[in-house]
């Protein structure tokens, strides 16, 4: 919480997971209107709803419940509490139909029903606070899956139950908040299973927490007896009578000098070196370990054997202590001086995707962009370059179908010439049964394909680096484009980006084929241009089946 609220001090957005979800006041605005569904008798949620979705202030929400009140006493009101209101008159209007609903299903009725997107996003911060109804979405599905583990009904009263079981539990996390714009800020438990370019390690300054006290398993013996498993084995529990002053007295120098202690402590430190490496392993590009006026006692003792008096690294030192395939790893030393204080930094807020002039119920566009179901306007016509045939005998006539493409592209796939001859029979003995494609194609001959086709892409293009279903995932107009690359060679030219094919025709259509995908070439390649620092991309495609690879010329 600290590292967290102190980033944006420095001028730097910090994203964190932390409780509290259900006081967000876009979850207190949802859970109202699933309360006042559920029963339209509850003044508090009718008084909520006025106060964040009308925005009515306090005082009015108060005098609009006393007149009410003064009104019935008379036995002159008409209607219910508030129905002057559209957001009650609405609800009203959807409680009849959300009976057979799921609570999922009635959360994405509300959202859309009422536009309460729009609302929540225009209170500010609308990145964070529409994560956190993403959040409250997931709640509920995961409400109406543990239902469907227990065997039991889930209901609309049953989910807000569970939901402020969560919150008194804490664990009513809301939205962390990331963006690419954000530095994410969490434990090194939490890590775990996730990666990012920058890793920057924290608290590697403190003390090894090595106690005895509490419940502790000990076994008698360190072989498990599967016919009594629970044999053997003993439950420990160690009381500290001193709490807090526990250090200096005669019982903490018995203790540090017992076995049990001895055995505590090196699980902690076989702990601490399996955490430390789940932390350092987050890294993909840059790894950096703060070294502070404070010395790095954990990464010392992992490094050293348990003695955090021994410094792992030097910062005076290009080396670190650690090899690599025989080589001392280098390191690059910088120091930085900091002020003992920032001043606070204020950050534009982007505006959300969706605030723009209703659209009524008109269908819009996906986010992600789909070329099987349209196509995407290209700046210059496009046309066809070099072609590159090659001849290997290896689809009999009349066997070229799809599926056999299908299986050329996935062996192309996995297929490296380094391998082991006896393995990539293997391999391609799996994949033809796999695919049911043994009456068509030999095991051995396609082996004998990919050394010529290996060998050819090399006499052709020469590369000096290869790259295998490089993944691609950018926006552009607003939307989304996600799509895996086959090939992308590094040549003395540039850049060669070549798709596998399983096209099926005849012949002369390769053309006409080669050109549909013209739309996809130009999306790889607007992606690509600020990766590869805007060297010559050119772009092909491979018809496997057909033994030719053709160029789609994008530049007019």
């Amino acid at each position: 919480m600290e590292m967290a609220e102190a980033l944006p001090q420095a001028g730097l957005r910090s994203a964190m997971s932390r409780a509290g979800l259900m006081q967000t006041a876009e979850a207190k605005l949802l859970l109202a209107c699933l309360k006042y569904l559920l029963h339209y008798s509850d003044s508090l949620s009718v008084a909520e709803i006025l106060l964040l979705a009308e925005g009515l202030p306090i005082e009015a929400v108060i005098e609009n419940r006393m007149e009410y009140l003064d009104l019935a006493k008379r036995r002159e009101a008409s209607g219910r509490w508030a129905q002057q209101f559209a957001a009650i008159r609405e609800l009203d209007r959807l409680r009849p139909g959300v009976a057979e609903l799921s609570s999922a299903e009635t959360l994405e009725l509300l959202l859309g029903e009422l536009d309460l997107r729009r609302l929540i996003a225009s209170w500010g911060k609308p990145q964070q606070r529409l994560d956190n109804v993403e959040v409250l979405r997931q709640f509920a599905l995961q409400y109406e899956d543990a239902c469907h583990r227990m065997h039991s009904a889930a209901s609309l009263g049953g989910f807000i139950l569970w939901l402020n079981s969560l919150e008194i539990s804490g664990k009513d996390f809301q939205s962390s908040g990331e963006s690419p714009q954000a530095v994410n800020v969490l434990t090194y438990h939490r890590s775990k299973g996730l990666e990012w370019p920058i890793v920057v390690c924290h608290s590697l300054e403190k003390d090894l927490r090595a106690d005895v006290w509490g419940i502790d398993i000990v076994s008698e013996r360190p072989e498990i007896d599967l016919n009594q498993i629970l044999g053997n084995r003993k439950v420990r529990y160690w009381v500290n009578p001193y709490g807090s002053q526990y250090q200096g007295t005669q019982l903490a120098e018995r203790i540090a000098a017992s076995p049990a202690y001895a055995r505590k402590k090196q699980q902690y430190l076989e702990e601490e070196n399996r955490l430390l490496y789940v932390g350092i392993t987050r890294a993909r590009d840059y790894l950096i370990f703060p070294l502070g006026y404070k010395p790095t006692k954990w990464l010392n003792r992992t490094w050293h054997d348990g003695r955090d008096d021994v410094p792992a690294l030097d910062p005076d030192q290009p080396e670190s202590p650690w090899e690599w395939e025989g080589r001392p790893i280098p390191i690059q030393p910088r120091r930085f001086e900091f002020p003992r204080s920032f001043e606070p930094a204020d950050f534009e807020e982007n505006p959300a995707d969706f605030i723009s002039p209703p659209q009524g119920k008109q269908l819009h566009p996906p986010f992600y962009i789909d070329l099987r179901q349209e196509k995407w306007p290209l700046p210059n016509k496009p046309a066809l370059g070099t072609n590159y045939p090659y001849l290997f005998p290896l689809v009999p006539q009349g066997g070229a179908d799809r599926q056999t493409g299908k299986a050329l592209k996935a062996f192309l796939h996995a297929f490296y010439p380094a391998e082991a001859d006896p393995e990539t029979l293997k391999m391609a003995q799996r994949l033809t049964a796999s695919f049911d494609v043994e009456a068509v194609l030999d095991p051995n001959q396609l082996c004998q394909f990919g050394n010529y086709w290996y060998h050819f892409v090399q006499q052709q293009f020469a590369p000096t680096t290869t790259y295998r279903k490089y993944p691609l995932y950018y926006p552009t107009g607003g939307r989304l484009f996600e799509t895996t690359i086959d090939l992308l060679l590094d040549t003395p030219s540039g850049w060669t980006l070549i798709q596998h094919s399983g096209f099926s025709g005849e012949g002369k259509a390769l053309p006409s084929k080669a050109l549909e995908l013209a739309s996809w070439c130009y999306l790889c390649r607007q992606g690509l241009k600020p990766i590869l620092h805007g060297r010559p991309i050119r772009t092909l495609i491979h018809f496997v089946l057909h033994q030719t690879m053709m160029e789609v010329v994008l530049d007019g």
